[in-house]
């Protein structure tokens, strides 16, 4: 199996074992793959009845990286070497709210040609266009599913077709009901709003100035 992050007060790691077996799980603080300081056993198990398979609940601490290995000692109390449980990460923090790079030059005289990037904190998943509004002078703008492209921890939004009118523009990344969530499943509850001006550029053509010729008088 590989690392994986919960947000839970307990993990359940299970295995297989010889029959009859008893099964420990120690904690590994530093990660090393020994029993050795402060580690401790965190759960066991004997299995009975020519059981071979375990599992077994073991406490995580909260927001940190959690480690442990496993020790099984036979019928014949024989002990195998140690095993080593890949990382669990206990992760019970939502999201931070993305960054949105500002849109620049501010205010502006063409359309938003440059995709707007939006970076997470860490990998997410569940953001699509529906979790973003933009409005116009308070008016509602339609953004389409090709406009958003990305993935993990970066995203970008192309409003390159919706964004050559003149007025106030304002994207908004909604604060809840998105179901954008990290891998631990913690939601995004915070969100963020970006705000530009286009200004329309009026070009006055001057005709050239009259010559009066001299009359002599």
């Amino acid at each position: 199996s590989a690392a994986t992050s919960v947000n839970a007060n307990n993990a359940t790691i299970t295995g297989t074992a010889e029959a009859n077996s008893f099964v420990q799980i120690f904690s590994d603080a530093n990660n090393n793959g020994l029993i050795d300081g402060a580690d401790a056993v965190v759960g066991s198990q004997q299995l009975t009845g020519g059981a071979t398979s375990y599992s077994i609940s073991v406490p995580l601490t909260q927001n940190a990286a959690n480690n442990f290995t496993i020790r099984v000692t036979d019928a014949a109390a024989n002990q195998s070497t140690l095993s080593d449980v890949p990382t669990i990460t206990e992760d019970s923090t939502a999201p931070n709210a993305p960054t949105v790079v500002e849109v620049s030059p501010d205010p502006r005289t063409t359309a938003v040609t440059t995709p707007i990037a939006i970076n997470f904190g860490e990998s997410v998943t569940g953001l699509d266009i529906t979790d973003f509004t933009l409005t116009r002078n308070g008016n509602p703008v339609t953004l389409t599913a090709a406009m958003l492209t990305g993935g993990g921890s970066s995203y970008s939004l192309d409003l390159s077709t919706v964004t050559g009118n003149e007025g106030q523009y304002e994207l908004t990344l909604k604060s809840s009901g998105t179901g954008i969530v990290d891998a631990a499943g913690n939601e995004l509850s915070v969100g963020t709003t970006e705000t530009w001006t286009f200004i329309s550029v009026t070009t006055t053509t001057t005709g050239p100035t009259p010559t009066v010729a001299d009359t002599g008088q």
